[in-house]
């Protein structure tokens, strides 16, 4: 039973259950996607990667609210604070709560500054607000830090056809860059396939 376990081993069997989840979801096998997580949350309560992936089926079926819980529930925890940012922020994006979504990035950076996907976040923030020439800002430093990160390649693009400033050459260049990253990215998965 659970009570004569260790706290050591109580963690461990979390991590378990958490590794399960995906494989009995992945199979069809799991009716309530929740009960193994709030399983392994029972067994370990400050298991934030417990937190962090029911968060991320709340926000799978859309259900905001509750990811926003569960995200903060980690955050509070500790552990991950630049992945649970990046996570909550993502969703608040989703929510339309632009501001709130900049707010919690800039409170990743202030952890990581070099953060890709907080930066990448930020321009997307910026862009939803209408400064596509601040987003292309953070999507530019976003992009030397990781030359090849698609979601701020394809962020990019997207606030580059709205800015004024933006050259239709330095837009193809850009589009070409994609064209190379999801090329890579699909060779590399075929190998992987064989």
């Amino acid at each position: 039973t659970l009570h004569h376990r260790t706290p050591l081993k109580a963690v461990q069997y979390s991590a378990q259950l958490l590794a399960r989840r995906f494989y009995y979801a992945s199979a069809g096998l799991m009716s309530d996607p929740y009960k193994i997580i709030n399983k392994a949350i029972e067994i370990d309560p400050l298991n934030d990667a417990a937190f962090m992936n029911r968060a991320s089926t709340f926000k799978e079926l859309k259900q905001f609210d509750q990811a926003l819980a569960s995200y903060d529930r980690a955050l509070s925890i500790g552990k991950r604070p630049v992945e649970a940012g990046i996570f909550r922020a993502e969703t608040l994006l989703a929510m339309k709560k632009v501001k709130d979504a900049m707010a919690t990035c800039t409170a990743v950076l202030q952890v990581e500054p070099n953060s890709v996907p907080a930066l990448t976040l930020l321009g997307n923030c910026m862009a939803a607000l209408g400064d596509a020439d601040t987003a292309i800002g953070l999507h530019s430093r976003a992009l030397e830090l990781s030359p090849h990160y698609e979601a701020a390649i394809s962020a990019k693009i997207f606030a580059m056809d709205f800015s004024a400033k933006s050259h239709f050459g330095a837009q193809q260049e850009m589009r070409k860059t994609w064209w190379r990253c999801r090329l890579s990215w699909m060779r590399r998965k075929r190998l992987l396939a064989y």
